[in-house]
């Protein structure tokens, strides 16, 4: 559809026959210290000016943002000894900065390295109010498009710019005119540098609003740790559809006919015809115990290992564990004559087997994420937020966005539901066990937490006898608490023999009671979740277990 219209627009503009005058570019354009006037509200006298460097078929040239009073609605271009003037009032410019009036056409000339004149205090306003979108939106796309990985990434005022800059081209191709600096063909390090500094003050606001914050060992921004982010995945509002943007610069009104003849004018200048960005995500890093790593990086897990402990690849062995359809694996890496351990762990895609079955069969009642993209990013913020509040998660060593994989921290021990099934423990031992995963669990239901996938497999007791929640990638702030309760003691029936699943689910319980809230006990004993549960555990040994609830709730 875009591609149409400005196919059209293209036409209309060279039946016109626009003719531009070339000008001679005035040298050192940049963002200067602005100049302070005498301040004019009566329309039609000029407040401020701004100039700016423009690409066209000719080469570099000057144009100028001539802003106007107050009073009537002002927009028009004209040509003055050569240089191209495009005359806007403050209020039409001041609505375009703060909700897109017309589709950020002119607003997007304080996304330049320019120099003014004039009267400061309304260029400010401008440029921090139009700043403080850049970094909303920006914040607000990063969580839409990373979730809770968001709050582990880092990135300097760059990305907000060139974020912007990616958006608008994409919808009116002809502002690569005033962006040429931001293109792949004429790159200007200097120039993005001079746009970040007009906007340090808007950067700044941000930061004491707590919108980002400031990474201060490494001087780059980041998203703040939120519930309020992860719930709502939003910390602004969305900006206008694209098809709204897009009829505001084709639209009359208060404008007039002027914002058309902009456009063609622009259009018929040319000199922007073929231009392209660098991806902005390619200045994304995400913070891990090794330190940031880009978030397009692609390396091969090995090298990345071998590259950061500085050993050889022969020192590195990797091997699958765990049972049918699983996507971990163990890495044992030799350093110094020490044995490292750490685990990674691959997100399938949403056709995986595992997660196909949980999706058909507990719909009802808890709806899994199968996006890998989700589950990566859900167990990264996850693991962080209840590690902050003291409840034992591993350290995340790398993560790779492309691949979608993770690579932790290794626990030494053995999971709940193994202490249970081997020979190895007393049966007091196991009950004990079961009890502390009860009281785990509550511990992260009274933080808010709803576990999802919770399972005595996801338990894991290390060597000293401390228990750590290992997966988290169907977590929530939100949901069935009870269903958390249901699926730990009917999952693990498919392990137990009915005698010993009541001990279990009486002991688990137990511990949970301790902390938790009873209600959510005795609304374990609904039905539905045995039903739901069937496909896994026999129905007869899901009474037992249920009856080791009913006994937890009378002792």
């Amino acid at each position: 559809m875009i591609p149409i219209i400005w196919a059209a627009l293209r036409t209309c503009a060279e039946a016109a026959g626009q003719q531009v005058t070339a000008a001679t570019p005035r040298v050192g354009v940049g963002a200067d210290r602005l100049k302070r006037g005498h301040r004019h509200w009566i329309s039609g006298v000029s407040v401020l000016e701004i100039r700016y460097p423009v690409m066209t078929r000719k080469g570099l040239q000057e144009e100028v943002l001539r802003v106007l009073g107050q009073g009537h609605r002002h927009l028009f271009s004209e040509r003055s000894d050569g240089i191209r003037v495009v005359s806007v009032d403050l209020r039409t410019l001041r609505e375009d900065v703060e909700r897109s009036e017309i589709g950020e056409l002119l607003a997007a000339r304080l996304l330049t390295p320019f120099s003014a004149s004039g009267d400061p205090d309304p260029l400010r306003e401008l440029l921090v109010g139009y700043g403080m979108r850049l970094v909303t939106e920006g914040v607000s796309d990063l969580l839409r498009d990373f979730g809770g990985m968001a709050h582990r990434l880092r990135f300097g005022p760059e990305y907000f710019v060139l974020r912007k800059v990616r958006a608008l081209t994409s919808i009116y191709p002809p502002l690569w005119r005033v962006f040429w600096w931001a293109s792949t063909e004429h790159y200007d390090a200097s120039a993005l540098r001079r746009v970040v500094e007009n906007l340090n003050p808007a950067l700044d606001r941000a930061v004491e609003d707590g919108i980002v914050t400031r990474d201060h060992a490494s001087g780059s921004l980041r998203i703040p740790v939120s519930e309020r982010a992860l719930r709502s995945g939003s910390v602004a509002k969305t900006t206008r559809a694209l098809a709204g943007r897009l009829q505001a610069f084709l639209r009359a009104g208060a404008s007039g006919i002027a914002l058309p003849r902009i456009v063609l004018e622009e259009m018929a200048e040319g000199g922007w015809e073929g231009l392209g960005m660098r991806d902005p995500e390619s200045l994304l890093t995400v913070m891990t115990d090794l330190g940031p790593s880009r978030i397009d990086d692609d390396s091969d897990v090995v090298d990345l290992i071998t590259r950061s402990l500085r050993v050889e690849r022969s020192s590195v062995r990797v091997s699958r564990i765990g049972k049918a359809f699983n996507s971990t694996y163990l890495i044992e890496v030799e350093v110094d004559g020490d044995r490292r351990t750490l685990f990674l762990k691959r997100y399938l895609a949403w056709n995986s087997v595992k997660w196909v079955a949980a999706k058909l069969w507990a719909f009802p009642l808890r709806n899994f994420h199968v996006s890998p993209a989700m589950r990566l990013s859900n167990e990264l913020f996850f693991m962080d937020y209840l590690r902050e509040r003291e409840i034992p998660t591993p350290r995340v060593i790398h993560v790779s966005w492309r691949r979608k994989l993770m690579v932790r921290q290794a626990v030494r021990g053995s999971s709940a539901m193994e202490v249970w099934t081997s020979n190895r423990s007393s049966g007091s031992e196991a009950e004990g066990v079961a009890r502390e995963c009860g009281r785990l669990i509550a511990r992260v239901h009274r933080e808010g937490v709803v576990v999802g996938d919770c399972k005595a497999d996801n338990v894991v007791v290390d060597e000293s006898g401390r228990l750590w929640l290992v997966d988290l990638e169907q977590a929530s702030l939100s949901g069935d608490r009870s269903w958390d309760l249901a699926e730990f003691v009917l999952f693990a029936c498919r392990y137990l023999e009915p005698a010993t699943a009541e001990r279990f689910a009486e002991s688990f319980a137990g511990g949970y009671l301790e902390l938790g809230d009873e209600g959510v006990v005795r609304r374990a004993l609904d039905p539905k979740y045995v039903l739901v549960m069937m496909p896994w555990s026999p129905i007869w040994t899901q009474m037992a277990a249920i009856d080791g609830l009913r006994r937890a709730l009378k002792a």
